[in-house]
């Protein structure tokens, strides 16, 4: 099975970026004439310069949404997506770094989602702009990129007006070397790739895509985020090697029939429509007033396209839900007992 992989919203380690707040990753299985009907399409509606298929210019003109949207009804179901809210991303990598370094087990801080409520709550707090989390996100960002020093950053402080921050600082204050050695591993410097999106999405698209088939071809744009990469040279260990790794109720691990294969987007056709689908969903996650054609495209990405579990998405829970109202009193007595055992 051929499988064909590009992304929209690449940002690198720029979590914080004002002009694109999503990433987006597509993988596509197609056939030789699947592409060419797809590019039909395209054709009969939107005119190619140059014989290319450029997904961010085709989606935000009328007639190219038209061919788009025609595509999306026909050939959904030959497409896995995964999309990452960046904020809340890094509100996740917050709860990573600096609270599970505390915990005995991590197990039912998962199984009950308090790392979600956690999360949640403070990229809520970002959002509504409240000062010290506003301070937290931007600190933290550039401590992931080793331009900041914990002790020199709000991590630093002893409190916060905002309870989930205060909460924070009190635990990374009661033990920062922990929390500096979950960073760097024992080293003196951060992992570039900690917060890199492109493999981890990978990870869950060619997992996905495993499960009906025995092996994958896999084709991604050549990028230099493949190169000298030590997780990507993991995801070809494991491919090559067919190795699978249960994570809850799901698993996650893929066969590969050879190394993944950087191309050329020029000379590849499937990476164009890989590169229009995930423009196109990037373009409806991030356009501000919604259009029957962005609700019409993402309601079909949702029932057929999107990489299970869900939670491959990382996008932020509303906090008012309730699932999360039923276990209120519960994740505060459970957040109360990680103060608790980190300043002991």
């Amino acid at each position: 099975m051929n499988i064909y992989c590009d992304e929209a919203g690449y940002t690198g380690r720029n979590l914080l970026s004002i002009d694109q707040p999503y990433f987006v990753y597509s993988a596509l299985h197609l056939n030789s004439d699947e592409m060419e009907s797809i590019k039909n399409i395209i054709d009969s509606n939107y005119p190619l310069q140059g014989g290319e298929i450029k997904g961010k210019k085709i989606v935000q003109s009328t007639r190219g949404q038209k061919a788009v949207l025609e595509i999306f009804e026909k050939y959904s179901k030959n497409a896995r997506i995964v999309f990452h809210d960046k904020k809340y991303v890094l509100a996740g990598k917050i709860v990573e770094y600096c609270i599970e370094p505390f915990l005995i087990s991590n197990y039912h801080f998962y199984k009950t989602k308090l790392n979600v409520f956690i999360a949640s709550k403070l990229y809520s707090a970002f959002m509504e702009k409240d000062n010290s989390a506003e301070a937290l996100f931007n600190d933290f960002e550039n401590i992931l990129k080793g331009k900041l020093m914990i002790e020199d950053s709000i991590l630093g402080s002893l409190e916060a007006d905002h309870d989930i921050v205060d909460w924070i600082l009190k635990i990374v204050n009661s033990a920062k070397e922990t929390v500096k050695n979950e960073l760097n591993g024992g080293t003196d410097k951060v992992d570039k790739w900690m917060i890199e999106l492109t493999t981890t999405s990978l990870l869950s698209l060619l997992s996905e895509w495993y499960k009906s088939v025995e092996e994958l071809t896999v084709f991604c744009d050549n990028s230099l985020v493949f190169l000298n990469n030590p997780v990507f040279e993991g995801l070809n260990n494991m491919g090559l090697t067919g190795k699978r790794i249960a994570i809850f109720n799901s698993e996650i691990g893929f066969k590969l029939n050879g190394e993944i294969m950087n191309v050329d987007s020029k000379e590849n056709i499937g990476i164009q429509l890989a590169d229009l689908f995930s423009s196109t969903i990037y373009y409806c996650l991030n356009i501000l007033e919604k259009t029957e054609f962005t609700q019409r495209i993402l309601s079909i990405v949702y029932h057929n396209s999107i990489c299970k579990p869900e939670t491959s998405c990382i996008i932020p829970e509303d906090l008012s839900n309730r699932e999360f109202q039923a276990n209120k009193e519960y994740y505060l007595n459970f957040m109360k007992y990680i103060q608790f055992r980190a300043i002991q």
